[in-house]
């Protein structure tokens, strides 16, 4: 049915999907750690910072229709209405993710960055990640630029929603009369972030916090430092916690505890739902499969709609699968750390086949997007995002990613 206009037109209606998102509160400046003028010291030559609450992959949901069967004349004026009124809605629920979003909202396209600052600063803070910002964040300080806010809120709709009721950052190079090694470092903080998907509760932490710092008096490299607690999966049903070093140390999955080295590989049912646990590199995977009906309940297509109906009565196989990839993550090169304090992937992958009438037959693909450095198609999300560089005496240099907005 390649190039029909029912196919066309479920073209059209992909192109045609949309996000939609709320933020209830949010402020932007600089922090006022020392008051900088005109003879203060400026940033070393070099020396890169960045920091923001969220860091956002690319991929994107592109799921793809497949019709079968020999179709023309009479038989294409039947199943073409059957793709346009039944196919085309599901399709354009399942199409595009969260990810680009998700950035014009808490990432590099937001207000809520902070990048390079200015001039050198005193403000020295405690050790992490009990450290706590400087007092006060206003536009007028060149020497800690931030960001703050309260109370974001995102709907993706109706795919995933995200909850950042606080968060926090700022980078600073410190002067070698307050810390001999004069570092450039990053710092992102956010508070109670939640975040599910199709319906289903998937993550939940207290507090997220990472710190990028690259010394530029010294040759002592980099340091890259993440926590993340009381992180909770699948509405309480799992849990993960770190280790001092900012890796997984511990999974707990229905009560019992486990090491990402020793999770079983059967079949759990937590929360109502199948799952399974895996370790993904140094990350938790959990892969959830979902039924048609599951899927439909969690895109807002009510079970008694003429379209749950419709599809409910042509599908004859289901293979999806709603995977999680959660865990911290830092890299320290020569010259460079970047560093985030919980990574969160949603990824939705398979494919629904459907017996249109007994004449043709519909298969709807959804391919993942986990591969890589790619942590999911519907959710692709670093939180509390940190990164520094310096390419001074005494360093190598390297650059830390600083990424840039997503089209």
């Amino acid at each position: 049915m390649s190039g029909s206009p029912a196919t066309r037109a479920v073209i059209r209606r992909l192109l045609g999907a949309a996000t939609v998102a709320t933020v209830v509160a949010a402020t932007a400046g600089s922090w006022v750690a020392a008051p900088a003028s005109a003879t203060g010291a400026p940033v070393s030559t070099g020396a890169i910072a960045y920091s923001s609450p969220a860091h956002l992959g690319g991929e994107a949901l592109a799921p793809s229709l497949t019709i079968t069967g020999a179709l023309g004349g009479l038989l294409n004026g039947i199943i073409s209405p059957i793709v346009t009124s039944d196919l085309d809605p599901l399709l354009g629920d399942l199409q595009g993710g969260a990810n680009t979003l998700v950035n014009s909202l808490l990432g590099s396209a937001s207000s809520f960055n902070a990048n390079t600052p200015t001039y050198q600063g005193t403000f020295e803070p405690a050790g992490f990640p009990a450290d706590a910002a400087p007092p006060s964040c206003v536009v007028t300080d060149p020497t800690t630029p931030c960001y703050s806010g309260t109370g974001v809120t995102l709907t993706t709709s109706p795919l995933a929603s995200i909850g950042v009721p606080v968060l926090s950052g700022y980078t600073q190079q410190v002067l070698a009369s307050t810390d001999a090694a004069n570092p450039v470092y990053a710092r992102a903080t956010v508070t109670n972030p939640t975040v599910s998907a199709l319906g289903i509760s998937l993550v939940s932490a207290t507090a997220v916090n990472s710190k990028a710092s690259c010394p530029t008096a010294t040759s002592t490299a980099p340091t890259a430092s993440v926590s993340a607690s009381t992180v909770s999966l699948l509405g309480g049903a799992a849990g993960l916690s770190l280790a001092s070093n900012g890796t997984i140390a511990g999974v707990t999955i229905g009560g019992n505890a486990y090491t990402l080295s020793t999770l079983p590989t059967s079949t759990f049912t937590l929360a109502g739902q199948q799952v399974t646990a895996q370790a993904y590199g140094t990350e938790l995977r959990l892969n959830i499969t979902l039924s048609l009906p599951s899927l439909l309940s969690g895109l807002g297509i009510a079970a008694s709609s003429s379209v749950a109906t419709a599809l409910l009565g042509y599908v004859v196989s289901t293979s999806l699968t709603l995977s999680l990839v959660v865990g911290p993550s830092s890299s320290v090169t020569t010259g460079a750390a970047t560093a985030w304090g919980l990574g969160i992937g949603v990824d939705l992958a398979g494919s629904v086949g459907f017996n249109l009438l007994g004449v043709a037959g519909a298969t709807i693909t959804l391919p993942t997007g986990i591969g890589g450095s790619n942590y999911g198609n519907v959710l692709d999300l670093k939180l509390a995002y940190s990164s520094c560089s310096y390419a001074g005496s005494g360093s190598t240099g390297g650059t830390p990613y600083v990424p840039p907005a997503l089209d």
